[in-house]
């Protein structure tokens, strides 16, 4: 069990070593003073890309790394098998996920939050970034983050605790220890949720692909409304939004548990 908060730590100093190189490099490749070069890069989608980037490959390989040292084969100690949750419920499974990101969007503009935090500096990127650099973004952040983070969180993380301490607290402190990787109040308060939504799922399929789609989707879906401005700019509107994005997360968990619930009672049988 403390190999899952060693390696977590393990990770963290990566992906803080790995952002301060990449800072560096930055800096004297725009020939700018450190500030003003720290500054420019942090904000800009190419700079927000490679951080997350950097996070992703530190988190994988410590990932992969630990199971590599245990007695399992690498996939099943990661847990990358197909898993038994059918098609269907990882897609509403998807939609509970976007249209909680949905509406903590909208909850967060109507509280006045909207200019606040990481996540309004990835919009703000996002909206400005050419069309090649969304392009590229796009992987960077949908694609790479629900590949890395789910290796190290569910596929690593979880299952050693889940042994030792059950489902929901193997969850609990998995998705704690996601929501601190954030480091940013806003962001980190959703990515909790959103990490017992994850944890429920691969504990469910006992798998990890079925978060990695999940997960991809949600961010994927969050980039597409940020860069094609899909949200509206009205108070009603956002809260009709808002109200609409809490049903279809509500109706996408009560499918996901009933079809997960019918696949369980299934393999039982």
């Amino acid at each position: 069990m403390w190999t899952v908060f060693a390696s977590f730590a393990l990770a963290v100093v990566a992906i803080f070593a790995g952002n301060v190189a990449l800072l560096a490099v930055a800096t004297v490749a725009r020939g700018k003073s450190v500030d003003a070069g720290t500054e420019a890069f942090v904000t800009s989608l190419t700079g927000i890309s490679l951080s997350a980037t950097v996070t992703v490959l530190a988190l994988s390989v410590v990932a992969v790394a630990a199971a590599v040292a245990s007695r399992e084969r690498v996939a099943a100690r990661l847990r990358l098998g197909p898993g038994s949750l059918p098609v269907p419920a990882i897609a509403t499974a998807s939609m509970a996920s976007l249209g909680a990101s949905v509406a903590y969007s909208m909850g967060c503009d109507l509280a006045g939050l909207r200019d606040t935090g990481v996540l309004a500096e990835v919009t703000r990127a996002v909206l400005t970034a050419p069309t090649l650099s969304f392009g590229l973004a796009l992987l960077a952040l949908a694609l790479g983050p629900a590949l890395g983070e789910e290796l190290f969180f569910r596929g690593h993380a979880q299952p050693r605790l889940e042994a030792r301490w059950g489902r929901w607290i193997a969850v609990g402190t998995t998705s704690l220890l996601f929501a601190i990787l954030h480091l940013d109040p806003k962001q980190g308060a959703f990515a909790f949720v959103a990490g017992l939504w994850l944890g429920y799922v691969a504990s469910r399929a006992g798998s990890t692909r079925p978060g990695m789609v999940v997960h991809g989707v949600n961010n994927l879906g969050s980039l597409l409304l940020a860069r094609f401005g899909l949200a509206p700019e009205s108070t009603a509107g956002k809260a009709g939004m808002f109200g609409a994005a809490l049903v279809v997360a509500a109706v996408g968990v009560a499918l996901t548990v009933a079809q997960a619930r019918r696949a369980h009672s299934s393999k039982v049988a």
